[in-house]
Order: C-alpha cells, then structure tokens, then sequence
C-alpha cells in the first residue's frame, strides 16, 4: 500500500481537502534520494517542508547509487529508459535491501520519473520551484 504524504504550500489540485493524519511507525520520515549533488538538495527542500509543516516529525535522507548513475556511457533505451534512475529507490519504498532500511517516500526530478509508474505507486506533490 502507498501513503501519501500532503504537504501545503506545494502545486496540488485537491489543495482544498483537508491534511490526513499521518501515521508512521516512529517519528523518522526516510526520504530516498539519489547520490547527486542536486538529488540531496531536493531531497533536504522536502525535508524542510516536512520539518516546517509536520514539526514533530524528523527526516533523513537516505542517499543510494542507482544503474542511471552508475553507468553513464550507453544510451538510456538499452537499459528500460527512466526507470534506471528510480528503480532502485522503488524497491525501497517496499522493503529493506541489503544496508538500506525501508524508506517512506522518495524525492525525485520530474524529468527523471517514468511516465507510467509502478503498479502501488503514486506521485504525492509536486514542490514548487525554487532556486538553487
């Protein structure tokens, strides 16, 4: 089952609904990020938003090498297209692999987010826009 997570003062078109109580296990929301430089500051813009809208709520951010930036010297198409930058974090919003625990959400580019995604999954907000 995917939970989803409505932060305010992000683009989202039921913005008008109320916020769902959330219910996770501790008080430690575990955001999934790529390894890159620009991953983990998106990924701590969705922290920031979590921590000034859900206080008693902590965030880490767990980083993971995925098969898109392991392997950069063949075109996307041989490897299934945009999913060699996700699959990796998808897997951990289901279970615990290897020396990662599970993670609640994943912080993504859109640009890198396949256009049709997995069965269980949904995308949850769209943050807006911000310099960096």
């Amino acid at each position: 089952m995917s939970h989803i997570v409505r932060i305010p003062n992000v683009f989202d078109h039921n913005s008008d609904l109320p916020i769902p109580a959330i219910d996770f296990k501790d008080s430690t929301v575990k955001i999934g990020s790529r390894k890159s430089a620009l991953a983990v500051k998106q990924s701590e813009i969705v922290a920031k938003h979590i921590a000034k809208n859900y206080p008693r709520l902590n965030s880490t951010i767990t980083k993971v090498s995925t098969l898109g930036d392991q392997v950069q010297n063949r075109p996307l198409y041989s490897f299934g297209g945009k999913a060699l930058w996700t699959k990796e974090l998808e897997i951990l919003l289901l279970e615990n692999v290897g020396e990662f625990e599970q993670i609640d959400l994943i912080a993504h580019s859109l640009k890198d987010m396949p256009t049709i995604l997995p069965d269980d999954f949904e995308l949850g907000c769209i943050i807006e826009r911000e310099g960096m």
